[in-house]
């Protein structure tokens, strides 16, 4: 039997930007260890963000699964990646880790002429991926609009610490990730 095999645990690292590849190999990495008896599946998470299409399918993903997700932020964890981060019901950020909440923004290809009715549709896609972020930070952390307009967030760029992620209920509690002796830590590429 495999050292790991026996272990009701498993790691997986996912660094990275929120792309259809690397959630679609995480969405793997996170089905094999549901497959192979985990209990619980620990994620050392680090992203500054990216698809909010993505972000939206794999919060859903995590919270759909049958064992217990831990999310450990090792270092910036930004943008649409923070709600991916807040489907786990156990969180925890090392003490050099931190949060980064902006407004929203679409990216364009390089010098693509794009009509009028395209632009609306992606700005409409923008405001519903902000307000279900916004949606789910509320869910998950138990911030109250007032917290957040005071804080202004979403509409000013900010970082937001390990020390204020736990006050805020971002995390549960900061602490340095550890993982286990004889098992094996699966980094998602």
């Amino acid at each position: 039997m495999d050292a790991d095999e026996s272990l009701p645990n498993k790691y997986l690292s996912f660094s990275g930007e929120i792309t259809s590849q690397l959630s679609s190999s995480f969405r793997a990495a996170l089905s094999e260890a549901v497959n192979d008896g985990a209990r619980e599946v620990t994620v050392l998470f680090s992203s500054a963000g990216g698809s909010t299409d993505e972000a939206i399918s794999l919060f859903t993903f995590l919270r759909a699964l049958p064992v217990r997700i831990t999310m450990h932020a090792c270092g910036v964890v930004g943008s649409v990646a923070v709600p991916v981060f807040l489907a786990a019901a156990s969180r925890f950020a090392s003490s050099n880790a931190c949060f980064f909440l902006h407004q929203y923004a679409w990216t364009f290809a390089n010098g693509q002429e794009t009509p009028y009715l395209k632009i609306r549709e992606n700005i409409l896609l923008l405001q519903f991926a902000q307000e279900w972020s916004l949606r789910i930070i509320k869910e998950t952390t138990g911030l109250t609009d007032e917290v957040i307009q005071l804080r202004g967030l979403f509409l000013q760029p900010q970082i937001i610490t390990a020390a204020e992620a736990a006050q805020l209920k971002l995390i549960t509690d900061i602490s340095e990730p550890l993982i286990a002796a004889g098992s094996k830590l699966r980094v998602v590429v």
